[in-house]
């Protein structure tokens, strides 16, 4: 009550004052402001400060300060063009990854970022590019042989895509997400066995086999499929989900067999109803290992960017 009274108090001497003594108090600068000190505001109206010349309330040093020229440095453009990129205004996003690389060209999280965009708006050829300079940079970068790879599996070169990502995986040998997207294009050029050796060097017996067997489906080599999920029962005898991916491809190929037979007779009553038993859903967790996240290289300050690779291990249709 009496700090009230005390205030009240001096609000009402506050006309007593002149006017020019009242314009030459200065602004209380922020590091002493009563936000910081309770009582500094009381102990200001007993001891006015001299007079000084108007500053600036905003620091020099302050690292948030958007109009503070000096501190705008390549990490905030990049970190900018990032929310851009999430956003999908992409004009914007080149425009502030164009900044960032003119105060550093050398600035890999920009050239990595940049190479990103490029891919997005279907500009391979400059992809590449962006790609090649950040390994002029820095050689012994894996995940940039793994995104460069990705970039020219994207474009069909899948000989150029399978030499990247072997690379990323001689650089990470123990990571999951290089060894799958490695196994996804060896399947593609038809080198399995190859694709099998990365599979389990990474995960055990029977998922090597479970996601072997859903990479083959997945390019229509059912038969293959069928034997490497059978593998992977055999391996796991509980391995549900690869005792109803041979269930679903079972039914595939009597389903394509009977409509072979439809197409050779004039009459359907040849066709029979030569269904499966309904079978219990799988356990909701996948068994196969999911793709973990790229090491980060410790010498490679900045904003990384890893690539997502295909999906591995999923469960097949319901029907």
């Amino acid at each position: 009550m009496l700090i009230t009274a005390l205030a009240c108090g001096l609000a009402l001497l506050g006309p007593m004052f002149p006017p020019a003594a009242s314009a030459q108090q200065p602004s209380s600068s922020p590091a002493k402001s009563s936000w910081y000190n309770p009582i500094s505001g009381f102990s200001k109206l007993f001891q006015p400060s001299p007079p000084s010349a108007p500053q600036n309330t905003v620091s020099k040093d302050d690292p948030i300060a958007l109009k503070n020229k000096a501190k705008a440095g390549p990490e905030l453009f990049v970190a900018v063009a990032r929310l851009y990129e999430q956003a999908g205004q992409f004009s914007e996003a080149e425009q502030q990854y164009t900044k960032a690389l003119k105060q550093n060209p050398n600035y890999l999280p920009a050239i990595l970022g940049y190479a990103r965009l490029k891919e997005q708006l279907q500009q391979t050829d400059e992809a590449l590019k962006w790609y090649q300079k950040a390994l002029t940079i820095s050689p012994r970068h894996a995940p940039t042989y793994n995104n460069l790879g990705l970039c020219y599996a994207n474009a069909k070169r899948f000989d150029e895509a399978i030499k990247a990502l072997g690379r990323a995986v001689q650089l990470e040998p123990r990571n999951v997400l290089y060894r799958n997207n490695l196994a996804v294009m060896l399947v593609e050029r038809g080198r399995i066995e190859e694709a099998l050796s990365h599979l389990r060097a990474v995960h055990n017996e029977a998922n090597a086999y479970y996601n072997l067997g859903y990479l083959l489906q997945k390019k229509g080599q059912d038969a293959e499929a069928f034997r490497y999920f059978a593998l992977a029962l055999e391996s796991n005898p509980s391995m549900s989900s690869a005792q109803r991916w041979l269930e679903h491809l079972q039914r595939r190929s009597l389903g394509q067999a009977e409509t072979r037979e439809s197409k050779s007779y004039k009459t359907d009553e040849i066709r029979t109803a030569r269904r499966l038993p309904p079978v219990a859903p799988p356990p909701p967790e996948l068994p196969a290992l999911q793709p973990q996240e790229p090491e980060k290289t410790p010498d490679l300050p900045g904003i990384s960017y890893p690539r997502e690779s295909l999906p591995v291990a999923p469960l097949p249709p319901t029907r």
